[in-house]
Parts: C-alpha cells; structure tokens; sequence
C-alpha cells in the first residue's frame, strides 16, 4: 500500500521532521491543529505531554492510555468525555 502525500502534506512532514522541540502543544501548533476539535477520539497512547498546557483542549473519546507528563496543566476546560485514561496522568485527577 503505497499513501500519496500533496505538496502540502510533505510541507506539514518536513516541518514536523526539522522541528526544534518534542512538546506535544508546540507540535501541534507548528501543523496547525485546533486543540478544540482536531484531537478528538484520536490515538494518543503514550504521548508525552511534559511541560503542556492543555486547557481548551478536547480529548473526547481519544485513547491517551499510558500517557505521561510532569509540568502539565489542565483544567475544566480540557474535555476527557469517554477518552481512555487509564495508566495515564490524566487518571490522578478523574
């Protein structure tokens, strides 16, 4: 199965790939993602949310299982409807 990639598509890949950072907000940033919509019941087992803020994010029905993070700030404002938190730092405050 080969995926074709258009020039914008390679242009969002180069600048993830050239990136000066691993922060999971700055990175989604950098690709113009909307914290409010573009995070939905996505696949985020793992993910490092070290040093984030993520109010206003919406995380429903996302996967963040055995995510991790030290320095991270969320509050009411992030959404965890129906996400799975479980081995996730977002577990200690649910």
């Amino acid at each position: 199965m080969t995926i074709e990639l258009d020039a914008d598509d390679k242009a969002l890949m180069k600048a993830l790939m050239d990136a000066e950072t691993d922060n999971f907000v700055e990175l989604g940033t950098l690709v113009g993602l909307d914290p409010a919509k573009d995070y939905r019941f996505a696949d985020l087992r793992g993910s490092n949310f070290s040093d984030c803020d993520l109010r206003g994010f919406d995380f429903t029905g996302a996967d963040l299982t055995n995510s991790t993070g030290t320095e991270t700030i969320w509050d009411e404002t992030t959404i965890l409807t129906d996400a799975d938190i479980e081995g996730s730092i977002f577990e200690v405050k649910a």
